[in-house]
């Protein structure tokens, strides 16, 4: 009824897409992922979920896990994980300059979490970007 009924539910799709991910079954959870976004585009963990899947799948989605990544970025700046993921996506898209200039508002981001943007800056370190 969650899934297939009248009113879908982005949380049981999501949840279900953690199942068939666990279960080594990335094409069924990319489809409740997707239907997920679907019906709610402001689910952050569905949008960072499914920029991951869509960045490590063959053939990749790279252009679209991009702008997912950003889009999760946009919803939810207070999230480390989200701006790691973009910094990430940037460098996988051969866009060094634009990975450091979105390590550099991270850093603005969290101005007033020093420990948040040691781990950012770490994380960013360890794929070769860093601060100037």
């Amino acid at each position: 009824e969650l899934v297939t009924g009248d009113k879908p539910s982005a949380m049981a799709h999501f949840a279900l897409s953690n199942i068939f991910w666990q279960e080594g079954n990335p094409t069924n959870a990319e489809w409740h992922l997707e239907q997920a976004y679907n019906l709610d585009q402001q689910f952050v963990s569905v949008i960072n979920n499914l920029a991951w899947l869509l960045a490590h799948q063959e053939p990749p989605d790279l252009d679209r896990a991009l702008a997912l990544a950003q889009q999760a970025v946009q919803q939810s700046p207070n999230d480390p994980d989200g701006w790691i993921r973009l910094i990430r996506s940037r460098l996988v898209l051969r866009e060094p300059e634009k990975a450091q200039a979105a390590l550099a508002r991270a850093m603005e981001a969290f101005a007033d979490a020093p420990a948040t943007r040691d781990r950012i800056k770490e994380a960013a370190a360890a794929m070769g970007v860093t601060t100037n």
